[in-house]
């Protein structure tokens, strides 16, 4: 004769299934969510950097771009004739830091925006840095949905008269060119390590000079062959 399951074993069975999907799953969805990530923030880094080019052959390289105008005067000659069916976005749009103690109403002022076609908000800066040799940049790869925080869906990227077009933070004709030079050494611990504009949810003194905890995450992507590893902070800060 066939010997049939009990209901207490049925129960007993689906119970340890439970148990090992309510621990395996958070796993899954989280490498998906951060394969998803990478993958967004390396399309848009690839978009602006060939919007870039174009602009180039219009209006020399970047180290002649004039760094003194106003955002929209400034995304009106360099981006704006290079980027199919343009217009500023007006929306509200604030972001975070990594670690939770800083916050920006980019939506209020300083930030001029602009969306790509898949998406992404694009916001530019140039009078932040006050120098007249560089541009900050913040995108959010999946616009103004949340979470809305450096380093999760909003990365920080640069333009200076000295590097061009990069990831990360830096600055020219100040001495805090300091992604350029750690991606420069592949020193990935310095760009975790707890200092102002780093890949870390450790607090300090990360928003000197216009620094933003997070703001080398796009960075550290990057150097690690485009993935999230291990040690990167990814479980933010509230």
């Amino acid at each position: 004769m066939k010997r049939a399951f009990t209901i207490a074993e049925v129960l007993i069975t689906l119970g340890i299934i439970g148990i090992v999907a309510a621990m395996t799953l958070p796993v899954v969805i989280g490498n998906y969510q951060k394969k998803v990530t990478v993958e967004k923030l390396k399309t848009v880094y690839s978009k602006l950097a060939e919007i870039i080019k174009y602009s180039e052959m219009y209006n020399g390289e970047v180290n002649s771009w004039d760094y003194t105008l106003s955002n929209e005067e400034f995304i009106k000659i360099y981006f704006a004739p290079y980027i199919e069916n343009f217009k500023l976005n007006d929306s509200v749009w604030s972001f975070y830091s990594l670690d939770g103690e800083w916050g920006s109403g980019v939506g209020s002022g300083g930030y001029s925006k602009f969306s790509l076609s898949n998406g992404t908000l694009v916001a530019i800066n140039t009078s932040k840095n006050n120098n007249g040799s560089s541009v900050m940049i913040y995108v959010d790869i999946n616009g103004v949905n949340g979470p809305n925080v450096v380093g999760r869906d909003v990365f920080r990227m640069s333009i200076t008269k000295t590097y061009g077009f990069t990831l990360g933070a830096d600055r020219s004709g100040e001495n805090t060119q300091w992604s350029h030079n750690a991606a420069e050494n592949k020193n990935r611990e310095y760009l975790l390590s707890p200092h102002k504009g780093a890949c870390t949810t450790e607090p300090g003194d990360l928003t000197q000079f216009g620094f933003t905890a997070g703001d080398a995450c796009s960075l550290l992507i990057m150097l690690d062959g485009w993935k999230i590893s291990e040690d990167y902070p990814w479980h933010y800060k509230k």
